[in-house]
């Protein structure tokens, strides 16, 4: 399995170290922005705090909405103009379901971070589609799909298991190299990511999308001045 798109590290106490996040994600933020990989490890991090029962559904939106955010800011300020996302169901909020098993319809574009707009570049020949759906390992990646139909944006359905599925979206070129968008630290920001959090009805489109709007207005903001990390 073609795992060099990316840098990664196998490294078990570097990933509970950033279970650290779930109580920093509790506060508020200021300017404090991420990489790629971090942002896919702090996702990590909230789904095994909530499947350990460390998080309330109210929490894990909360620090969810929050990580993209930071995201979403950094590339801003990096500066990127399109980075690879994981659509769910035509979204990428992240998506919120109280019935696990369900069937998704999963897709890739790039989007602008900035705005959340479509963008066209860089050209695309096919996606592979991978899960996390085990939270007590964040190295099992395991492929769900692939497309080369562009005109579908490579769209796909999987029926999601496991806990909370982490998916990402890594796209190939027509030689069938990964596509590389050079992003902070070194991270492919070409490769798109977004999960599935398993809410009570109650807990769901309101909160998510509240705080999500929230934060990306305040740390976008940020993201017009100087130095978003530390």
């Amino acid at each position: 399995m073609k795992r060099d798109y990316a840098k990664t590290s196998g490294t078990r106490g570097w990933i509970l170290a950033l279970l650290l996040t779930v109580a920093w994600a509790a506060l508020p933020q200021k300017s404090y922005a991420i990489s790629w990989l971090t942002w896919y490890a702090q996702d990590y991090a909230i789904r095994y705090a909530s499947s350990k029962g460390t998080l309330t559904d109210v929490q894990e939106a909360r620090a969810q909405a929050i990580n993209d955010a930071l995201y979403y800011s950094e590339a801003t300020a990096f500066p990127l103009s399109a980075i690879g996302q994981t659509f769910i169901d035509g979204s990428f909020a992240p998506y919120e379901t109280d019935t696990p098993g369900q069937v998704l319809n999963l897709a890739f574009e790039y989007i602008n971070p900035a705005n959340g707009a479509t963008v066209s570049d860089p050209l695309v020949a096919e996606v592979v589609y991978e899960a996390i759906t085990n939270p007590a390992d964040p190295t099992d990646w395991v492929v769900i799909g692939q497309s080369t139909d562009s005109t579908s944006d490579f769209a796909i359905s999987w029926q999601s298991s496991g806990f909370e599925p982490i998916i990402e979206a890594i796209p190939y070129d027509s030689s069938g190299a990964p596509i590389v968008i050079s992003g902070v630290d070194g991270d492919n920001s070409a490769v798109g990511l977004d999960g599935v959090l398993y809410l009570p009805e109650s807990s769901q489109t309101s909160l998510l999308l509240g705080l999500g709007i929230v934060g990306l207005l305040g740390l976008r903001r940020c993201a017009g001045g100087a130095g978003l990390r530390p």
